[in-house]
C-alpha cells in the first residue's frame, strides 16, 4: 500500500473497529468444502439460483457484489459490500452491509463488460447454514455463520469437511474474478504514483511561463481525492517553499444546497451525484478571480444542514488544485489547465464513503444508515458518475499535460526555488 493510502486508511480503520455500529455489521463465517461432494447432492434438487455480480478487482479493499435470488414467487435483488476481513478461530470475521436494491440497478451491472459475474443455486438445510453449488467450482461450498455450530457439519451431512476460510481461492469474489481472465484490468497507478505526476506536471508547466497553473482531480466519493490533493499540497510546498503552496478548492463547497434543489425541483432532492447539484459555474468564476491575483470566499458544505456556509477568505497562489465529483466539468475547461482521475477502484470508493458515514458523523436525512447509503451509490451514484465521466474527459489529462522533460524543469526550478522565495 502506497503512503498516500496508508495516511487515508489507518486511522479510518482503526476508528472503525471500534465503532459499536459497524460491530453490530460484523459476520462470522466458516467456509467449509466437504471430502465426500456426493454426501451434499440431494439439497441440490431444492437450492434457489442466485446469480451475483462482483464490482470489484482483488486490489480493492472491500467487495462488493449485486444479486439476483430467483426464488419461486418472484426475484429478489441485493447489494452487499464486505471488507477483506480476518480469520480468527477458523472464521472468517468481516464487516457485512446489505441492503436491498430495484431491478434496474441490477441490470445495469449486469450489461457491463467490466464486472464478473457469479452463478450458484443455494440451499439452506437449518438457518445460517448454506450450501452453494457453485458453477465454476468442482465441490459445493458449505458456508456456517452459525454462533454455536451444534450439531457440528460432519454430523449434519455425514461427511468430514476442510476448513477453508482463510484461502481466497474459495472467497466468492475470487472465483469470479479468475473465471474471467478476458475482464481483468492492469494494476492502477498507486495514489502516490497519482501524486507524483500532478506535482511534476503542475511545476513543469508553471516552469514554461505560466504564471497560474490549475490542476484538476476528479473521482467518486471516497476515492481519496481530498487526501491526495492535501499530499500534493504538502508535497511542493516541501519542495519549493510556502509561496508555493496551491490554493485548494473542491466542488464540494459548491454544493448548491437542499432548500435551492427542492424549490428548484419542487419535491424532495434524491440525486445527489448529479451535476446540477454543484455550482461550477461559480467556481469557474472564484477560479478567474484567484488567477487574477484576488480573494475568494471559502466555503465549505456542511452535512447536517445539508446547506454550504462561508468559513473565510482564500488568497491567491500560482498554483491552484481543484477536487472533486465534477472537477472535470466542462463549466471549468477555459480555467482548468490539467485533469486527472483518482485511480481508486468502485468497491474501495464505496467502501470508504459508507465506513466514514459513521466515522465523521455524516448521517442526516439524506444519507441515512450505512444500508441507505449503500444503496443510494449502487443505484444512483456510480451510474451517474460514470455517465458523466463517459460523455465528458475520458483523454483529457493525457492530451494537456505539459509536453516539456520534467525531469529538468523540477530540477532548474528546484535550483532557484530559495531565489523566488526571496
Amino acid at each position: 500500500m502506497s503512503k498516500v493510502e496508508q495516511n487515508l486508511t489507518s486511522k479510518n480503520i482503526e476508528l472503525m473497529d471500534a465503532n459499536p455500529e459497524f460491530q453490530k455489521r460484523k459476520e462470522d463465517e466458516a467456509k467449509l468444502i466437504p471430502t465426500n461432494p456426493e454426501a451434499l447432492e440431494r439439497f441440490k434438487a431444492g437450492a434457489v439460483e442466485l446469480e451475483q455480480i462482483y464490482l470489484n478487482q482483488p486490489w480493492d479493499e472491500a467487495s462488493l457484489r449485486v444479486r439476483v435470488e430467483y426464488h419461486a414467487d418472484r426475484p429478489v435483488y441485493s447489494v452487499a459490500l464486505k471488507n477483506k476481513g480476518k480469520t480468527v478461530e477458523g472464521k472468517l470475521s468481516r464487516l457485512q452491509i446489505e441492503r436491498d436494491i430495484n431491478p434496474q440497478a441490477f441490470a445495469y451491472y449486469q450489461g457491463r463488460s467490466d464486472t464478473f459475474p457469479l452463478s450458484k443455486r443455494r440451499a439452506e438445510p437449518v438457518p445460517k447454514l448454506t450450501v452453494d453449488f457453485i458453477d465454476a467450482l468442482p465441490t459445493p461450498l458449505v458456508e456456517d455463520e452459525r454462533q454455536e455450530a451444534v450439531p457440528s457439519v460432519a454430523e449434519l451431512f455425514g461427511t468430514d469437511f476442510i476448513n477453508v476460510s482463510d484461502d481466497i481461492a474459495y472467497h466468492n469474489e475470487n472465483i469470479a474474478f479468475n473465471a474471467y481472465p478476458e475482464r481483468q484490468a492492469k494494476h492502477p497507478e498507486t495514489l502516490d504514483e497519482l501524486c507524483e505526476r500532478v506535482v511534476n506536471d503542475m511545476i513543469s508547466r508553471y516552469s514554461l511561463g505560466y504564471p497560474v497553473v490549475v490542476g484538476g482531480i476528479s473521482g467518486m466519493a471516497g476515492s481519496g481525492k481530498s487526501t491526495a490533493v492535501r499530499h500534493i499540497a504538502d508535497s511542493i510546498a516541501e519542495r519549493f517553499g510556502e509561496s508555493f503552496r496551491p490554493v485548494i478548492l473542491s466542488t464540494d463547497n459548491y454544493h448548491r444546497g437542499r432548500r435551492f434543489l427542492e424549490n428548484m425541483a419542487g419535491r424532495p432532492w434524491t440525486n445527489w451525484d448529479s451535476p446540477v447539484v454543484y455550482d461550477t459555474v461559480a467556481m469557474a468564476q472564484d477560479l478567474e478571480r484567484l488567477r487574477r491575483g484576488e480573494e475568494v470566499i471559502d466555503r465549505r458544505f456542511d452535512f447536517q444542514s445539508e446547506e454550504t456556509v462561508e468559513t473565510g477568505v482564500l488568497r491567491p497562489s500560482p498554483l491552484i488544485l481543484i477536487e472533486g465529483l465534477y472537477a472535470s466539468s466542462k463549466d471549468l475547461d477555459y480555467v482548468r489547465d490539467l485533469h486527472y482521475e483518482m485511480p481508486t477502484g468502485l468497491a474501495t470508493s464505496v467502501y470508504r464513503d459508507v465506513r466514514r458515514l459513521l466515522i465523521e458523523g455524516r448521517s442526516n436525512d439524506s444519507l441515512g444508515t450505512p444500508e441507505d447509503r449503500l444503496a443510494y451509490l449502487v443505484e444512483v451514484a456510480i451510474p451517474t458518475y460514470q455517465e458523466h465521466r463517459r460523455n465528458l474527459h475520458n483523454s483529457f489529462s493525457a492530451n494537456c499535460r505539459p509536453m516539456a522533460e520534467r525531469a529538468f524543469l523540477l530540477s532548474q526550478l528546484a535550483a532557484t526555488a530559495p531565489q523566488l522565495e526571496s
